[in-house]
């Protein structure tokens, strides 16, 4: 069976292998993470391990030095020697100690054998002599001073000997003093470096690490880099590099204390460890130079030799996989030829009979359910599509008789010139529950009102349509406003289980005044758009909604509007529309999309209003019914008859 992606195998290994590949990842990665830790745990384990030896060795030879140097020093201050004897000692101090390079008993100038120093030393195989006061005076020197401030014998800065031994060298100086303190002579011992980059060329156990010892003032005693050698400090050269863990660890190093830093971005290597350990024998301190890749090279190793063996591991679960599949294909590819049979529409497909798996006698046996369903199915979706067609066409037809409840034939009162007056529906959904209506309760007096019925659908379109005919029916005997809302809300209340309510606004408007009486029941404020183009809204006292208690009482106000005015009454649907950002169409939008009418018919006002409230919500979806009523009064003087 050949793999490709619509067989069992290449499915398996979709989606078999990559959580299998996540978890070995995740396996390789807690590994080398666990690991690296553990590395870098041991780096001081592996620093100690790597300059044990030659610390042992410094400190074996600064003690055996100044073990004779303090013997001369002794042998000094028991008894008077004359300046043969002093050559003789000094002579026999060099030519005894091999780790002794030259060494002078440096006399005190005021004392018995005046400034006398002399000094032998190494020259090949044999010992060569010279007098220190030939070359210079010695009692102002380092290595003459120090001591005798001290009291004790110390290890100078190491140097390059002019004029003595001419290599660079660091030497020991213990003061021999009598029994009443006076000193006789300064003893001194040079031990010569130049051993100590044999030595430190063998201390790493890592590729391209090198060890290298300064001195407690921070000076390069000894490094693989010879230029660097009392010539390069170990401030500046963390100055250069300007890493912070190099600069944090300069006091730990020059006083000889033991730890390892991470340097990154380094200037002159790449990332590398440095450990560092104190020889306190001479108050030095030898470093580690342990490059990053060498460091984790093992691990690096492993790590590659962990990815083969997972690279092999999913080869072999591939070639098991497909095995597998081949043994489970065949019933299942019966089963998928029945299955699909049936999907075309054949729902007597013949399944297979002989099937060995639990499994499978399972899926077996779902199908053939999904058969017998199958042909239920269509037949429920049969009656239900004809029950939705017959719901959905009885919704329409309830629709249009509830938009042909509210007046829609504009303009309605053609013959008058004294006011127009024009309104819209907008629904959110198939049924709304908005309305608003307009009448003539006499010859200069316009009923008109705008309501919203709370809740959706058809309960909310009967309460809509109960109501208008309420207002139209209670309006005719009850001329004003607070009267009719009175009634209507006794008529709502009366047996209103459902609990809806509607916010209403009822308004009647004298066209021989101009004058407007009015009650707000939940709805919305008023707007005039003034002749001058002012945009003012009437601040209303809002009642109870109509429908919810039934001892509500009702208080009219009143505001006036001139010639050339222009009424707005709208829904909350409006008002509150959003757009894509969750603003909404609240007062500073309403003013700018009044800014755009510039003539005097109230549906070109209407058409303005929902043009800029579609640009403003756009492509965000209607939420609510958009109702709208406009009503312009022109002059109560040019009014005609009804």
């Amino acid at each position: 069976m050949s793999l490709n992606r619509n067989t069992l195998a290449f499915k398996l290994m979709l989606y078999a292998l990559p959580p299998i590949l996540i978890v070995l990842m995740l396996i390789l990665g807690i590994y080398y993470f666990f690991s690296k830790n553990i590395l870098l745990q041991n780096v001081s384990k592996q620093g100690d391990y790597i300059t044990a030896a030659m610390v042992s060795r410094i400190q074996n030879m600064s003690g055996n030095v100044e073990k004779a140097i303090d013997g001369r020093a002794l042998l000094l201050a028991q008894e008077s020697y004359s300046q043969y004897e002093v050559k003789l000692l000094t002579h026999d101090l060099v030519d005894l100690n091999k780790m002794i390079f030259g060494s002078t008993v440096a006399m005190n100038p005021a004392g018995d054998l005046d400034a006398f120093s002399p000094y032998y030393y190494r020259s090949g195989d044999t010992l060569a002599y010279v007098d220190l006061v030939e070359s210079y005076p010695y009692w102002e020197q380092h290595w003459f001073l120090e001591p005798l401030k001290q009291g004790k014998g110390i290890w100078t800065e190491p140097y390059f000997d002019e004029g003595g031994g001419d290599i660079l060298m660091t030497t020991y100086s213990s003061p021999a003093c009598n029994r009443s303190g006076e000193l006789i002579a300064v003893v001194t011992g040079d031990v010569s470096l130049e051993w100590l980059k044999t030595h430190l060329e063998s201390v790493s156990d890592y590729e391209g690490g090198f060890s290298f010892i300064v001195s407690n003032t921070g000076n390069i005693i000894s490094h693989p880099d010879t230029e660097l050698i009392l010539n390069e400090n170990l401030f500046t050269i963390a100055e250069k590099e300007r890493d912070p863990a190099l600069l944090d660890a300069l006091d730990d190093i020059l006083n000889g204390k033991e730890g390892f830093i991470q340097v990154k971005n380094s200037r002159r290597y790449p990332d590398y460890f440095l450990y560092y350990r104190g020889i306190p024998a001479v108050n030095w301190a030898m470093c580690v130079f342990i490059p990053e890749s060498a460091f984790y090279a093992a691990l690096y190793q492993m790590n590659f030799f962990l990815l083969a063996i997972v690279f092999i591991g999913l080869i072999m679960i591939i070639f098991i996989i497909q095995i597998v599949s081949k043994r489970l294909t065949k019933p299942l590819y019966d089963l998928s030829l029945a299955a699909a049979a049936t999907g075309a529409g054949d729902f007597k497909a013949n399944l297979p009979g002989k099937i060995f798996s639990s499994e499978l006698i399972q899926l077996r046996d779902s199908v053939a359910k999904m058969q017998r369903d199958l042909q239920q199915h269509i037949l429920d979706i049969q009656t239900a599509t004809a029950d939705k067609e017959k719901y959905e066409s009885e919704i329409n037809v309830a629709r249009d008789i509830q938009m042909s409840i509210v007046p829609h034939l504009f303009p309605p009162f053609p013959n008058r010139k004294d006011m127009d007056v024009y309104a819209k529906i907008k629904l959110a959904d198939s049924m709304g529950s908005d309305f608003y209506d307009f009448f003539f309760i006499s010859d200069h007096k316009l009923c008109f009102a705008l309501g919203e019925v709370t809740g959706k659908g058809v309960p909310a379109s009967l309460f809509m349509a109960v109501t208008r005919t309420l207002l139209r029916s209670v309006a005719q005997e009850s001329k004003r406003p607070e009267e009719i809302l009175w009634h209507i809300n006794k008529d709502l209340c009366s047996g209103n289980s459902t609990g809806m309510t509607v916010a209403f606004f009822v308004g009647i408007l004298n066209l021989k005044t101009g004058e407007t009486l009015y009650v707000n029941a939940g709805g919305q404020n008023p707007i005039i758009l003034r002749e001058n183009g002012k945009f003012e809204e009437i601040d209303t006292l809002s009642a109870r909604e109509p429908g919810a208690n039934e001892n509500t009482i009702y208080i009219a106000d009143t505001f006036a509007m001139q010639s050339g005015d222009h009424l707005i009454l709208c829904s909350d649907g409006i008002i509150n529309a959003a757009n894509a950002t969750d603003e909404t169409f609240r007062k500073s939008a309403f003013e700018k999309a009044l800014a755009h009418f510039q003539g005097d018919k109230p549906k070109e006002l209407a058409e303005i209003l929902l043009s800029e409230l579609e640009k403003f919500r756009g492509a965000a979806p209607q939420t609510d019914d958009y109702t709208l009523l406009t009503l312009s009064y022109y002059s109560a003087e040019t009014r005609g008859k009804t």
